[in-house]
């Protein structure tokens, strides 16, 4: 198919609108289909979120109350109301005074650090006095409007929490003094009466405009507070405050369908329970179930040719592509597509296809100019090596000739003939690592006669599960080389060379380590930054320690390569890394 030939009446972006039409229906049938599930997932969201806030409402009142109580409990301990029921005799009049008084303020005081209290009082039975924070002066037992003597008893089994609850009133009460009266009551106690409004408005706060309703109610249904109103509510509550857990998430209240949540306090022994009305939660869905009803018969009768049409225009061309994509992406450059239409997809095939053959070519000839062009620069890279070593070498041999010393003669001329035969042999690209170490001692073993009494060796054993690993040739004597020409050359005496082998990891990766390290001095911190930066840029240099790292790279890829580093023996360290696993080395 030619691209000239193609015409917008062939086009599939002209069905596709029509498509996509036809498609609006479908979705919105999917979507009432669903429509009963979002309702589930939204109220079960809802009730979320209502659990959320009552319980972090309920915290708030236990934390305030909890916090009042301790105040309560810290004023049965004061020292005057002590001494005023136990130790009265030996007071004075104005030390019974001025302890009345301070326990008067500090009624007050406490009277007013929370919202939530009402009032508090403090009845001394020796004395027949009570003092309370809602009226000034001292006045007797008999004269309080509410309670009697019998009501002051304390009976500490009589409720499970420290809540209270009497006449439609909630406090908090607590005896004084482990020595009792004669009747087995208290020598005093403290009550602390809690402003049921307060709390009604609290509750009000809470809930919020339109935000549905809060009830607080003790476990055993005897007390029942609202934010609002709404009987209904309180009889719902009374219902459901003693079964701990709900049924049904939704109940009948008050002619309306609410959803409620409770949650409970073990320290206040009450809960709280949260409804909202279904109508108000689910307003957002009621004009979708107008357009699904309307729709539904319409998009029933469409479904069928759609989904036919769909599939044997759209989904089965786009099926065959991606499977020839697949196929191409591993490796079978051999694969075709094969449509027969005018449209987006034949144009589609017809340049798959085109492309594929012009793939295979091009994969064929980069791959073909790439391997000469690696096979290149590796003769290049080497052909510099070569005559790194020769002329210092003669000059040594000439000097041991010079002073008739024809045993070391013979032995260094030995060493220099095996050592030009390994470097000059007929164009090999890679030597076995035993082969490069083998060369490399030799080197050693000539730099020992050199320096004789000046430089120490210690040249570590190759590990044999390396010892058959090819390698470029010339990339570790080189690299000993370096160290004896600039770092240990100038030392006059107490020089260290140490060649070591090991294996690590690079990442996930095994790899197996050659380290070369000198004591040389002369190696300071912005020499030692150049190399790195040298080595880890990709420097253009064709000498030395670039040269090896360059030709590492090209035969190991990336993660081989030298890395320059300070030595333990503080001159230059270079670590060789190779791509071989060698356990135990």
């Amino acid at each position: 198919m030619k691209a000239d030939r193609f015409s917008i009446t062939d086009s599939i972006f002209l069905r596709m609108i029509i498509l996509f039409i036809l498609s609006l229906l479908p979705v919105y049938l999917l979507v009432l289909l669903f429509f009963n599930q979002g309702r589930a997932v939204l109220s079960k969201e809802i009730t979320s979120s209502m659990q959320a806030e009552v319980s972090y409402y309920l915290a708030q009142l236990e934390t305030e109350l909890d916090r009042v109580r301790r105040l309560e409990i810290d004023l049965v301990n004061d020292e005057d109301l002590i001494s005023l029921s136990g130790s009265r005799e030996v007071m004075t009049d104005y030390e019974q005074t001025m302890a009345l008084n301070r326990l008067q303020r500090r009624l007050g005081i406490i009277r007013s650090s929370s919202a939530y209290v009402e009032s508090i009082s403090i009845h001394l039975f020796r004395m027949n006095r009570s003092l309370n924070s809602s009226r000034s002066g001292i006045g007797s037992i008999s004269e309080i409007e509410v309670w009697n003597r019998d009501s002051l008893m304390f009976n500490p089994v009589v409720f499970d929490g420290f809540l209270q609850y009497a006449s439609d009133r909630i406090f908090m009460r607590v005896g004084g003094s482990s020595d009792l009266l004669m009747d087995g009551s208290p020598l005093y106690t403290v009550e602390i009466y809690l402003s049921i409004p307060s709390i009604k408005a609290a509750l009000a706060r809470f809930s919020g405009p339109d935000r549905g309703s809060l009830v607080l109610f003790d476990q055993q249904g005897q007390f029942i507070l609202s934010s609002g109103p709404d009987s209904g509510l309180i009889e719902a509550t009374k219902r459901v405050a003693v079964a701990g857990e709900f049924s049904d998430p939704s109940i009948n209240a008050g002619g309306s369908r609410l959803l409620q949540v409770r949650t409970d306090s073990k320290l206040l022994r009450m809960g709280l329970i949260k409804y909202i009305p279904e109508h108000q939660a689910f307003s957002a869905l009621r004009i979708y179930t107008l357009w699904y009803a309307v729709f539904t018969i319409v998009v029933v009768l469409l479904i069928f040719p759609f989904a036919f049409y769909s599939y044997t225009k759209v989904r089965k061309p786009f099926i065959e592509m991606m499977n020839s994509f697949a196929r191409m992406e591993g490796g079978d450059l051999g694969v075709r597509m094969e449509h027969a239409q005018r449209d987006e997809f034949g144009y589609l095939s017809w340049g798959f296809n085109r492309m594929v053959g012009s793939l295979g070519t091009l994969i064929d000839e980069v791959a073909e100019q790439r391997n000469l062009a690696q096979k290149a620069e590796l003769k290049q890279l080497q052909s510099q090596i070569n005559p790194h070593f020769l002329y210092n070498s003669y000059f040594f041999l000439h000097r041991l000739i010079k002073q008739e010393d024809t045993k070391n003669a013979s032995a260094f001329s030995r060493m220099m003939g095996k050592y030009f035969e390994y470097i000059t042999r007929n164009g090999n690209d890679e030597a076995s690592l035993t082969k490069e170490v083998e060369h490399a001692r030799i080197y050693v073993d000539i730099q020992a006669l050199r320096f004789e009494g000046r430089i120490a060796i210690e040249f570590g054993d190759l590990p044999a599960c390396a010892s058959e690993m090819m390698v470029p040739p010339l990339i570790l004597q080189p690299i000993i080389e370096n160290s004896f020409k600039h770092g240990l050359e100038d030392r006059p005496t107490e020089g260290l060379l140490k060649v070591s082998f090991l294996s690590d990891r690079n990442g996930q990766e095994p790899v197996f380590l050659v380290r070369v390290e000198d004591n040389g001095e002369s190696l300071d911190d912005a020499a030692l930054a150049l190399i790195r930066n040298s080595l880890s840029e990709g420097s253009s240099g064709t000498t030395g320690l670039i040269n090896i790292h360059r030709r590492l790279a090209l035969r190991f890829g990336a993660t081989a390569g030298l890395r320059a580093e300070r030595s333990e023996l503080g001159g230059l360290g270079i670590v060789m890394t190779l791509p071989l696993t060698c356990p135990g080395a």
